[in-house]
């Protein structure tokens, strides 16, 4: 009796402490040895598509780089790293980007990403996707 009472609880410690970690927030903002690796590729993933669209080279400063539960979700500014003018239409709200990102083997995808918007068109994004609400806030 006393083996199923210290495995119910073991079992009970483990699920209690993934539901905690999978709640934690980490700060991604400013690059640390920590998460080097890891922010380094997501920047890297979000620069090449937003060459793929605007054909310049970006560097970022980031704002909000928060990663939990297998998503991270970055809003910053883009700035071309050759020091001129980021080139867009007049229509839009230079130089802001936000994108979702989600990792999967180790490897980080874009699941959402919109450059220059004139809204908040993430909200609710948590909703659809999945990704937990606390990225997007803290």
């Amino acid at each position: 009796m006393k083996k199923i009472f210290l495995l119910g609880t073991l079992a009970l410690s483990i699920v209690f402490t993934n539901k905690l970690s999978a709640q934690t927030v980490y700060d991604y903002k400013v690059k640390t040895k920590d998460n080097a690796a890891d922010r380094t590729k997501m920047l890297d993933i979000l620069r090449a598509r937003l060459y793929e669209e605007y054909r310049q080279e970006f560097v970022f400063v980031v704002d909000k780089l928060n990663v939990s539960g297998g998503y991270a979700w970055f809003q910053g500014e883009v700035r071309r790293n050759d020091g001129k003018p980021v080139q867009v239409d007049e229509n839009v709200d230079c130089c802001h980007v936000e994108a979702l990102m989600k990792v999967s083997k180790g490897k980080w995808y874009i699941v959402e990403i919109v450059a220059f918007s004139t809204d908040v068109w993430w909200e609710d994004l948590w909703e659809r996707t999945g990704a937990p609400k606390k990225i997007f806030f803290q």
